[in-house]
Parts: C-alpha cells; structure tokens; sequence
C-alpha cells in the first residue's frame, strides 16, 4: 500500500485512481489486491 495524490492513473482495466480518492484531500490508499479482486468480481 502506498498514499499519493490522485492522478487519475489507471490501477486496472475498469478502475483508476480518481475512483478510491478521498473526496477531502485526493490522496489515494488502495491496496493492489482489494483493486485485483475487485476486477475479477467485474
């Protein structure tokens, strides 16, 4: 896990980053296997 600013990067083939930003400040905390599994279940 890592905390950046939101850079509207694509995590996978249906998410970016925009979509776990906090609405606050922009700074994204998403683990890599919650975005993989969330693209399986998609």
């Amino acid at each position: 896990m890592e905390a950046r600013k939101a850079a509207n990067r694509k995590l996978a083939g249906h998410f970016s980053e925009d979509e776990f930003a906090c609405r606050c400040c922009g700074m994204v905390i998403v683990h890599s296997r919650l975005v993989e599994k969330l693209e399986n279940l998609r």
